[in-house]
């Protein structure tokens, strides 16, 4: 396929201005009904600080300083503390604490039905629509809403089936069928429908305007979750940094700000929630114990009161008192690790029972201090606090972290297990040797009067219960304290805030830029494509690679102007040119005979034939012009002469040379031997004329003229051209700019060749593209 010519395809492009127009036209006129029917979008965004190191190490100092009370877990990383804040369950929670599942817009009703694609979504402006969330209410459906005054409104649903949902349980009840609903509400006064039970509140100050209708839709919390989920950015400021940017896109801003803070506040609320969850154990556990040792407090206080008003004793001798003061410490020794025992046995069980160990009270909750096993309940607990975090921002069980932390928990259990083990020895040895001791003690005591022996073990039991209850009571204050001082370390650093002026979506200056160029690049390439692919011959430089003929002049196209007679609407200075180029052959190689052909009708070889022919004559040079095209004879009439006689007469007699059938022109100089008629078949043609009778009128023509030009049948449609061909000096081949096919011209190319016929090209009908163009339009049109 032959190499496009782009000079002349901008030049075409140019003159095709209106097409442009209207493609640019379309393009912004679909790009403004674009912009207008597309909802706006609008980026929000916060920033939230997932960790705040300065507030850790305050609340880890307070924590050591209430003697060793851990109620506050370890830090999550930062990946993790991302994952919280993205979490399905976190948005669930945001969306659950704003209770707002519709969607409110706003149209103009001038357009009907089609302003409902051009509605925009409003938000807690000065109308308000409140779900009863205990009624059933179709969701995903828009319900239509219009003012009939400034205190009733109808509500219409046009839509054939839709789901039916229950806000409260959060629960769809199956699709019903509606068709079309109408019904009519009352301002601040719930509207009750099978469908739709809502109300509309309006805010003081609100105008009813004729042109505005509204409708909402009701959506489920999962489908809202959902979509913020999808629609929600996380990104941290840096790789090392806590600060994250959080980021939403909505079509109501201060929807979307509203949501973007609460999902703050869920998030912190969340943290500081989790924390203070072991030390609220912590004071249950107290408070149980409390209670239990208040009652053995109050029984022990009655039986001492009762037994010293029985026997009036009170003091106790030195020695008595040394006794009672070793045994009593002896059973608030054994009180201590029988206490410790159990404690470890209950670790134990729990450590069995619970397989992620996330439910066990911290170790000092229960007295005990040992730092190894204080370290390993700790580092348990944060496992499976990661562990729980991991699982809510993965899915499946080939996690590989999970799968690692999973490991470490058991090998921590198994440690666990290995150190309580050693406790709950120690612990039993420590018991049976302070038995002895105390079964030492007491056969001491035993020596002492019954009275005093009975009066020191009531004080004994007083003063163990009257220290263990001090004790709960210091350590159940020390762990509010350590509640109460706890603040979160995840801040809000920026609130929610609308970033840019306007929407982002959809972008309006590339729109139109969109618009510009594909209102110009659409119809260019379509004419570019049209130029690439046609079959037909549309430049001089296209043209010259096509064939090894010369083109010997180009003609220009001008349309012609009524009233103009043969020889006016000549191209002057393009046949002129070509005149001369002829005056200057015929002097060396004697050109007098010129044939003028083309490929097909239509072509312009006549109009070439004649043109050419008037060039010849007004510059002085006697013509002649012989219309050898039987079957389309035109010559005659353009010049307003008589068709006959012609080549037809001189085929039946020939007798009477030339100048019987020759009729002078209107143009000085120019003669015209017309066909004679037209030809009613093949035979009818130059096969009429014999060869002799050719010869003949040939050689009378070149006696008697300057310069004689034929204006032959197409070539490319019949081969009568190749009968006088031999008594042609030079054949001029016209192709018309746009017309001529190249598959015509091949042909052609090879019957040239075949029949060794000199010649070259006229291509006709050349668009003007130049200054001297424009100038011969201008004259022509003068």
């Amino acid at each position: 396929m032959e190499e496009v010519d782009v000079r002349t395809v901008l030049a075409r492009l140019l003159k095709k201005w209106p097409i442009f127009l209207l493609s640019l036209a379309l393009t912004f006129g679909i790009s403004f009904l674009y912009l207008k029917s597309t909802e706006e979008k609008y980026r929000v965004q916060s920033s939230i600080q997932l960790k705040d190191e300065s507030l850790s190490e305050e609340q880890t100092a307070q924590q050591n300083f209430t003697t060793g009370i851990r109620v506050v877990g370890a830090d999550a990383e930062l990946e993790d503390e991302l994952g919280i804040l993205s979490s399905y369950s976190t948005i669930r929670q945001a969306v659950q604490k704003q209770n707002n599942f519709t969607s409110l817009y706003r149209y103009n009703n001038n357009l009907g039905k089609t302003g409902r694609y051009f509605a925009r979504e409003i938000y807690q402006e000065d109308l308000l629509i409140e779900l009863d969330l205990a009624a059933n209410q179709v969701i995903e459906a828009p319900i239509y809403l219009s003012f009939l005054d400034e205190n009733t409104f109808s509500v219409n649903l046009e839509i054939p089936k839709a789901t039916l949902y229950n806000h409260k349980n959060h629960t769809p009840l199956g699709i019903v069928q509606i068709g079309a609903f109408e019904g009519k509400g009352t301002v601040g006064k719930p509207f009750r429908s099978p469908f739709a039970n809502f109300t509309l509140k309006l805010k003081p100050g609100f105008i009813v305007r004729k042109k505005d209708d509204y409708y909402f839709k009701a959506h489920t919390l999962r489908a809202l979750t959902e979509s913020y989920q999808a629609r929600l950015v996380f990104a941290p400021l840096s790789a090392k940094s806590n600060i994250t940017s959080v980021t939403l896109q909505g079509s109501s801003p201060e929807k979307e700000i509203a949501f973007l803070n609460t999902l703050a506040s869920v998030y912190i609320e969340n943290d500081q929630q989790k924390k203070n969850q072991l030390g609220q154990k912590t004071i249950r556990f107290i408070d149980r114990q409390l209670t239990s040792v208040s009652d053995t407090l109050q029984k022990v206080e009655s039986s001492l009161e009762k037994f010293r008003k029985s026997t009036n004793l009170v003091d106790v001798n030195v020695t008595s008192e040394a006794l009672a003061a070793q045994l009593s410490e002896a059973e608030g020794r054994q009180t201590e690790l029988r206490t410790q025992n159990d404690a470890y046995q209950s670790i134990r069980e729990y450590i069995a029972r619970n397989e992620q160990g996330t439910d066990l009270l911290a170790p000092s909750t229960a007295g005990l201090d040992d730092p190894s096993l204080n370290n390993l309940l700790t580092k348990l607990a944060d496992l499976s606090g990661q562990k729980s975090t991991v699982e809510y921002s993965s899915s499946g069980n080939n996690n590989p972290v999970l799968n690692q932390l999973n490991k470490e928990i058991k090998a921590t259990k198994r440690a666990l297990s290995e150190n309580i083990r050693n406790l709950i020895q120690q612990s039993n040895s420590a018991l049976a040797q302070n038995r002895r001791r105390i079964a030492e003690l007491s056969q001491s005591v035993g020596r002492l009067p019954k009275d005093e022996r009975s009066l020191n073990n009531i004080e004994r039991k007083f003063d163990l219960n009257d220290n263990l209850y001090n004790y709960l009571l210091t350590k159940r204050a020390e762990t509010a304290i350590s509640i109460a001082s706890s603040v979160p370390d995840k801040n809000i650093i920026d609130p929610a805030r609308q970033i840019g002026g306007g929407p982002v979506s959809p972008n309006r200056m590339f729109t139109f830029l969109l618009a510009l160029l594909a209102g110009l690049v659409l119809p260019a390439g379509l004419i570019f494509a049209r130029e690439y692919f046609k079959d037909v011959i549309d430049s001089e430089k296209q043209l010259a690679s096509l064939t090894p003929l010369t083109v010997v002049e180009s003609i220009a196209y001008l349309k012609p102007r009524k009233g103009w007679t043969p020889g006016e609407y000549v191209l002057t200075d393009g046949f002129r040119f070509l005149r001369h180029q002829f005056d200057f052959l015929s002097r060396s190689k004697q050109i007098k005979v010129i044939g003028v052909t083309s490929a097909t009708s239509g072509e312009g070889k006549t109009f070439c034939a004649l043109n050419l022919a008037t060039s010849f004559a007004k510059s002085g040079k006697k013509t002649l012009l012989i219309d050898f095209d039987f079957y389309r004879p035109a010559l005659a009439a353009l010049l307003q002469v008589k068709d006959a006689p012609g080549l037809r007469d001189y085929a039946s007699n020939g007798h009477g040379g030339v100048a019987p059938i020759t009729q002078a022109s209107r143009v000085k100089n120019l003669f015209l031997v017309s066909a004679g008629g037209k030809a009613e078949a093949t035979a009818d043609g130059l096969e009429m004329l014999e060869e002799a009778k050719l010869e003949s009128f040939f050689k009378g023509c070149r006696d008697e003229f300057d310069f004689i030009l034929l204006d032959t049948p197409p070539l490319g449609i019949t081969p009568d051209y190749l009968t006088i061909s031999k008594y042609v000096d030079y054949t001029l081949l016209v192709v018309r700019n746009g017309m001529t096919e190249k598959a015509h011209l091949n042909r052609l190319n090879k019957i040239f060749e075949q029949n060794a016929i000199k010649g070259g090209i006229i291509y006709n009908g050349v668009e003007s593209t130049n200054q001297y163009g424009s100038y011969l339009k201008k004259i022509a049109a003068n």
